[in-house]
């Protein structure tokens, strides 16, 4: 839409080319990271993504599958991303390699996309640059290697895809079909893709004004459509999180982070030195560094951008639609993460991952208004933008060492994000995983004295019971199964109960869980061993049989068998089946 004349004439397969391998340079390093964070509950231990025989299930629920019934939990409903996941571990198994690899291809995609999008306004070069920044840009490291968050980079890629398709004529039944599909598959795998309604409305509004009333049908069908799936099929609702301090202030204490949250981005945007996962952090007073600073800055920018709207708007129209756009896409962008709604972190860099890409297209649109004006610049600004993009790689490549393994990126971002609670119980959670169970006792009490949850307080049980502490291990499960009774911190506590409390106080309990949770074989093999102590050998051969049937697992048959030939279990055998 604006001239070329002052900018490098580049293909649109060589730049497509660049593109490519200044992706692939840059996160070749974290291609042979490991699982972390979340992988392990989507990934890992979701049996229902390890084959594409549950296909249909992964729509009728949510994404996390720790639960030893199979049946899928949590609050998000995701099952595109699902859906990677099961196709991913169905041809390559638990590789996280192959995971690693889709993603950035996926990313690298976004970024030929966000390169085409940016030629319908600059010249290729400058479209070059700004889908460059974005493909490196070390704030979207956590989008492209948390592959529990691959519907990041999904979303933003199928409605992207429908920008591109929507201008065409809807009357066509086949372009319509296109569109709707694409709108789905975005929110399908990640609820931000809503924000491409109202984007695609005000695209073909601004720019391709037909069909309008076609495509508002459209978007009332792709919201039925997914409304049905995610309440009617999966039964899943917008809840509050109650994980976070966050989440327990009211609205208005809750805007008194807003200017600290756009802050943020901003300046990781600008200057990505300390990125961390997992921010929780609370603007708690109105003081001059969390709240009146950031304040001015934020309302400097948005006068600004309201200054050089009316600017175009009375000078130079030809650039205002184009600034109204992306304007509204940065804006629409922020606006969701600003906590009005309470989120389940304060802040995350893969949040920036939408709004960033209007925040390229402002930028893009100044430079193409200042060359204009000042040609001789031409080659200063391409070299300064380059020399952005090269340290912005090097960044990235540097960040992508702290992903390798969880306890390393846990460990790494603690020094960042201090006294977080989150990030110590995930630390403590690994550390239990790898046996290292005193350090885990530190950073479990740590995790409770920021803010005490249930993760916390079931990391320290099974840490203090590893240790040798087994009442206070106890206690500690039991605190953790108060707080919130769920599947697995049920198991622990079962378990525990099991090897040191008396077999009928452990089988009362296996009981009252069984009736919760019948279909987990892991209560039904708790039961038989409880029974088994108690000299109930019919009750304790049904539970194994049970058990048998449900996992097909080797310690319910090893149970089964010796019970019924000998009526016994060698003492040997016991202690391996219940360790």
């Amino acid at each position: 839409m604006f001239s070329a004349k002052h900018f490098p004439t580049l293909t649109k397969l060589k730049a497509i080319c660049i593109l490519i391998v200044l992706g692939l340079l840059v996160y070749a390093n974290a291609l042979n990271n490991r699982f972390v964070w979340d992988d392990d509950g989507q990934i890992v231990n979701n049996v229902m993504v390890h084959s594409l025989e549950n296909l249909g299930m992964l729509y009728a629920g949510s994404t996390f599958g720790f639960s030893a019934s199979n049946q899928l939990s949590g609050v998000y409903y995701r099952p595109m991303m699902s859906t990677f996941f099961a196709i991913t571990y169905t041809i390559f198994g638990s590789n996280p390699f192959f995971f690693h690899l889709f993603q950035v291809i996926v990313h690298i995609g976004n970024a030929i996309i966000i390169f085409l999008l940016f030629k319908y306004f600059f010249p290729a070069s400058l479209s070059l640059i700004l889908a460059s920044i974005f493909l490196v840009h070390p704030i979207n490291s956590e989008t492209v290697e948390y592959i529990a968050n691959t519907g990041d980079v999904l979303f933003l890629f199928f409605g992207m895809m429908a920008i591109f398709i929507v201008k065409k004529n809807l009357t066509q039944i086949r372009y319509s079909v296109s569109v709707g599909l694409l709108l789905l598959w975005s929110l399908l795998s990640k609820e931000t893709g809503i924000l491409f309604l109202p984007i695609i409305f005000l695209w073909k509004w601004l720019f391709y004004r037909k069909n309008m009333v076609k495509l508002s049908f459209i978007f009332a069908g792709v919201i039925t459509v997914y409304s049905l799936n995610r309440f009617g099929l999966a039964h899943l609702y917008f809840n509050k999180p109650d994980s976070i301090p966050l989440s327990s202030l009211d609205l208005l204490h809750r805007m008194l982070n807003i200017p600290q949250i756009i802050f943020y981005y901003l300046s990781q945007f600008i200057f990505p030195l300390r990125l961390s996962i997992a921010q929780l952090w609370i603007v708690k007073s109105i003081d001059i560094s969390t709240f009146w600073i950031p304040l001015l800055v934020d309302a400097m920018l948005l006068i600004s951008l309201a200054f050089i709207g009316f600017y175009f708007w009375k000078r130079d129209r030809q650039y205002l639609k184009g600034y109204v756009f992306f304007c509204c896409w940065f804006v629409l962008g922020l606006l969701i993460y600003l906590q009005i709604i309470p989120l389940d972190m304060t802040v995350a860099d893969r949040w920036f991952y939408f709004p960033m890409v209007g925040l390229l297209g402002i930028i893009g649109i100044l430079l193409s208004k200042l060359i204009s004006m000042h040609t001789r610049w031409n080659a200063w600004i391409i070299l300064t933008l380059s020399i952005v993009i090269l340290l912005f790689s090097i960044r990235t490549m540097i960040r992508n060492q702290d992903w390798k393994d969880a306890a390393t990126l846990f460990r790494h971002d603690l020094l960042i994000s201090k006294n977080n609670y989150q990030l110590e119980l995930l630390l403590a959670y690994e550390l239990n995983k790898t046996g290292n169970y005193q350090e885990s006792l530190i950073y479990s009490k740590k995790s409770i004295q920021h803010f005490p949850t249930y993760s916390g307080w079931s990391n320290l049980g099974v840490a203090e019971i590893k240790s040798g502490n087994t009442n206070k291990g106890i206690i500690a499960l039991e605190n953790a199964y108060e707080m919130r009774p769920y599947e697995d911190v049920a198991q622990n506590l079962a378990y525990a109960l099991l090897l040191y409390k008396q077999p009928q106080e452990a089988k009362d309990f296996i009981q009252q869980q069984l009736t919760k949770f019948p279909n987990n074989p892991n209560f039904w093999f708790y039961l038989a061993m409880a029974n088994y102590k108690l000299g109930n050998n019919p009750e304790a051969i049904t539970a194994a049989q049970q058990c048998y049937f449900l996992s097909y697992g080797e310690k319910c048959k090893v149970i089964y068998l010796n019970l019924q030939q000998s009526q016994k279990i060698p003492p040997e055998l016991l202690k391996t089946l219940l360790n």
